[in-house]
């Protein structure tokens, strides 16, 4: 590739986003930018930015949908592999319509895109951001089903796949925002389920911060094997088996554990009917 693509590159996803560079300068996509506080410039390998308001180079790189890769000229493959796209999530609206997708690739790396006249357009732009499977949370809250928030798309699969309700929010830990909380008015019950590291506990810690205000209880709980909800069922434990990371605040025990029990029999007599043991 020749020197330049990779600004020309940050500066078509920028545009993509909504925020085309006048100069040297555009409006930060990682953060509600008023003042054009983002610089882009041609750098000896390929692109460089800088966020004047704080905001680190991969929290802009990844609300294009982009990553350190994109900005060299000379694109590099990581660990001298292609990669593979093994999984692709999308993310709708509480009417079931498309807002934006998430490519999981291998190696180990997300990329968020919309579709734009039947074509990818890389990056969330102006999309409303919500909770993953949003008619799917909704209609657990309306059935007062336990809610199940996770790290990451998978984890939802993996709930979603031995009855759960679960959800988590877009791009993983620490990208939880306020206005989510919303979309959790008058569940029952809340499960956070942390990811086994100090990243995943800070996140589950903010999500229920935000969440305790609008639900009927918030716990947060952790997987018994691996790292996350998925290696936990994926080792043959239950939804009920997560292991307690940190006690509810003023928490009435004996009433969570009745309603687990409660849901748990439920769960029990769905299995029973459909003739699964």
């Amino acid at each position: 590739m020749t020197a330049g693509c990779a600004l020309a590159r940050l500066h078509k996803a920028l545009a993509d986003h909504g925020s085309p560079v006048r100069g040297t300068s555009a409006r930060c996509p990682a953060h509600d930018d008023r003042n054009a506080s983002l610089s882009v410039d041609q750098g000896e390998q390929g692109a460089v930015l800088h966020c004047h308001a704080g905001c680190a180079a991969d929290e802009v790189l990844e609300a294009l949908g982009m990553s350190a890769a994109d900005l060299f000229d000379e694109r590099r493959q990581r660990g001298s592999r292609s990669f593979e796209v093994v999984a692709t999530y999308c993310y709708s609206d509480e009417h079931g319509e498309p807002l934006f997708y998430v490519e999981r690739r291998q190696p180990k790396d997300f990329r968020q895109y919309r579709v734009v006249g039947g074509a990818k357009a890389w990056g969330i732009g102006g999309a409303r951001r919500v909770p993953y499977h949003l008619p799917q949370l909704l209609a657990g809250i309306a059935a007062k089903s336990i809610i199940y928030v996770v790290e990451g798309e998978k984890d939802v699969h993996a709930v979603e796949a031995v009855g759960g309700v679960a959800t988590c929010s877009p791009m993983g830990a620490g990208k939880w925002r306020p206005e989510y909380a919303r979309w959790f008015e008058n569940a029952a019950w809340v499960v956070i389920v942390a990811d086994r590291d100090d990243k995943g506990r800070e996140h589950a810690r903010q999500v229920a911060t935000s969440l305790r205000p609008v639900t009927g209880g918030v716990e947060i709980v952790e997987a018994v094997h691996g790292k996350d909800a998925a290696d936990h069922l994926a080792a043959g434990h239950g939804l009920d088996r997560f292991r307690p990371a940190e006690p509810e605040p003023g928490a009435r025990e004996w009433w969570r554990q009745a309603y687990r029990a409660g849901w748990r029999a439920a769960m029990r007599s769905a299995r029973a009917g459909s003739g699964q043991q």
